[in-house]
């Protein structure tokens, strides 16, 4: 669980491909992160 501009946010990896699930206004948004280490 990670904290991102005060909402609740959880951030998992799928597929190769870091997800971002926060919630905004009680309505769950997903964002695709395009990190490279």
């Amino acid at each position: 669980m990670f904290l991102v501009e005060g909402e609740s946010a959880i951030i998992y990896k799928q597929d190769n491909v870091w997800i971002l699930e926060e919630y905004v206004n009680d309505e769950l948004s997903k964002k695709e992160l395009n990190l490279k280490f």
